[in-house]
């Protein structure tokens, strides 16, 4: 038998290179030699062949270690709404990350919704350089981040408050295929699974609307505005006259709060006896959630250039919490609207918990929510707030399948 020996403890990122050199060093040392792996940090090298083919392949292997470079591992924190961006859709921004700089990062996911004064926690470990490439990278998301953040907060400074109207609470429309997938929904990327959204429409805490904050509310203002500044001239509006209307018709319409224009549905025609134009349409504001009537001489049809961002508003309800009565009280609702900060464009944090089907639409499921005030000093879950103040009782919605 060839004599051998246990060539001592190596950390991670030394053990990856000798195997990088595995075949150099057979070559060199016509021995044989085995890396141990476990489960820790640490691996063990056996070298197995004559003593002076052995000794020289422990002189190869400490050279690899006297010329690795130094591994550190650095903790730095992030705003925790940015974790989204640094992460990507499917991870593909922070594997970026990595692959670029050769550092390995995480972001720390050890709680559910873990912050430290609003930071989360991303830990690097590799070489001091590919950190401080891992550090410029990161930074540079974070700058994207703010700069759609200040884009973001100028919409929301811009945009009027909306009145609260009557919702549709039974929509007759059918959803045709066009119709579905046009639709937004709510779609986490971040390990915690909270988006950041504005509230646009509430009925109850059991029925209201949210919008995606970030590039679609961006890309909607501009809509709105390019779609005020096309029906707001008189010639377009005769080239987009409507003589009818029926349920499930998508159509131009004005709000009568603003003056702006919006992508509306048809939910119920009521035909005027003497005049057609007269004619009372209710209309649900597919980007917000919310209800209008109009007359048919108001609406017109909606050009193809105007459906190309998808419908913003996503219906919701608020999970693991239910009426105290049967019904939410007027004081529940109004309670509701002002912990969501309904139709103020001020974010707040949504976590899809649960999906049920829809009353009036089987194929369609509605996201029941769990909602974060993170816009003071303490985090505030809506639905603990609820029940503390005495509006609902605890429900505990079962896992998403």
């Amino acid at each position: 038998m060839m004599p051998h020996g246990i060539f001592g403890i190596l950390g991670t990122s030394v053990y990856n290179l000798i195997c990088i050199e595995y075949d150099e060093i057979l070559f060199r040392g016509f021995n044989k030699f085995f890396l141990l792996a476990d489960d820790n940090e640490e691996r063990t090298v056996v070298i197995r062949g004559a003593p002076e083919d052995a000794q020289l392949a422990e002189n190869i292997i400490n050279k690899l270690v006297a010329e690795q470079p130094e591994i550190f591992t650095e903790q730095i924190y992030v705003p925790s709404r940015s974790c989204g961006r640094i992460i990507g859709k499917n991870g593909e921004s922070i594997k970026w990350i990595s692959k670029t700089s050769k550092a390995k990062v995480s972001i720390d996911s050890s709680s559910e919704f873990k912050k430290v004064d609003g930071q989360t926690r991303i830990v690097l470990r590799g070489t001091r350089e590919q950190i401080d490439i891992a550090i410029g990278l990161i930074d540079e998301k974070l700058a994207e981040e703010e700069a759609l953040r200040r884009q973001v907060e100028l919409v929301s400074a811009n945009r009027p408050t909306r009145y609260k109207g009557k919702l549709c609470l039974e929509n007759t429309t059918e959803q045709g295929a066009e119709s579905d997938r046009l639709q937004e929904s709510l779609m986490p990327t971040g390990s915690d699974g909270f988006l950041e959204v504005f509230v646009s429409a509430v009925e109850s805490p059991s029925q209201f609307w949210v919008q995606l904050v970030g590039t679609k509310s961006i890309q909607l203002d501009r809509m709105v505005e390019d779609m005020t500044s096309f029906y707001g001239q008189l010639e377009n509006r005769e080239l987009t006259k409507l003589s009818s209307v029926s349920a499930g018709h998508l159509v131009a319409a004005p709000f009568p709060h603003d003056n702006l224009w919006y992508r509306a549905k048809v939910t119920d025609v009521a035909e005027d006896d003497y005049s057609l134009g007269e004619s009372k349409v209710i209309v649900f504001y597919v980007d917000f959630g919310d209800e209008g009537t109009l007359t048919l001489k108001q609406l017109f049809a909606l050009r193809p250039e105007f459906l190309v961002v998808p419908f913003q508003a996503i219906e919701c309800r608020l999970g693991n919490v239910v009426p105290r009565d049967k019904e939410w009280t007027k004081e529940a609702v109004a309670c509701f609207e002002r912990l969501a900060y309904n139709a103020q464009w001020k974010p707040i944090m949504a976590k899809p918990i649960n999906y049920i089907v829809k009353d009036t639409d089987a194929k369609a499921s509605i996201a029941c929510v769990m909602l974060i005030d993170t816009n003071s000093e303490t985090d505030i879950n809506v639905a603990e707030e609820l029940i503390r103040r005495e509006y609902g009782v605890s429900f505990s919605e079962e896992k998403p399948k």
